[in-house]
């Protein structure tokens, strides 16, 4: 089974959570970034040696997200349930059309809630 995470950054407590995961699941993930980097974080993240990540390209940039992003189709297409984290972006809704249109299966992520944005 294929496996995708689309998210917005890169994090360590992420890509240590999917490492395990990955170990004790034994399913074949990708992880796949809309952003590029989290200006208020200084991390330091190593790419991980237990399942595949991608930068996605984003263009026409709008606030602090870009409106299209390239290979949507294709990842869809690629993979067969997809986690998404990260829905205040274009890309969930874009990923979201062409999920519902292949017939894919969708669960959101609701990891990394600010307490002070919940008020």
């Amino acid at each position: 089974m294929k496996v995708a995470f689309i998210t917005y950054s890169m994090a360590p407590y992420r890509t240590k959570q999917f490492e395990e995961i990955v170990k004790i699941n034994h399913f074949d993930l990708s992880v796949y970034y809309i952003g590029r980097s989290v200006k208020t974080r200084d991390w330091k993240v190593e790419n991980s040696k237990l399942f595949k990540e991608y930068h996605l390209t984003g263009y026409f940039k709008l606030g602090n997200h870009y409106l299209l992003y390239k290979d949507v189709k294709r990842v869809v297409l690629e993979n067969d349930i997809f986690l998404l984290g990260g829905y205040n972006s274009t890309a969930m809704f874009i990923f979201l059309f062409y999920i519902k249109k292949y017939h894919k299966k969708a669960i959101f992520v609701m990891d990394g809630i600010s307490p002070k944005k919940l008020a």
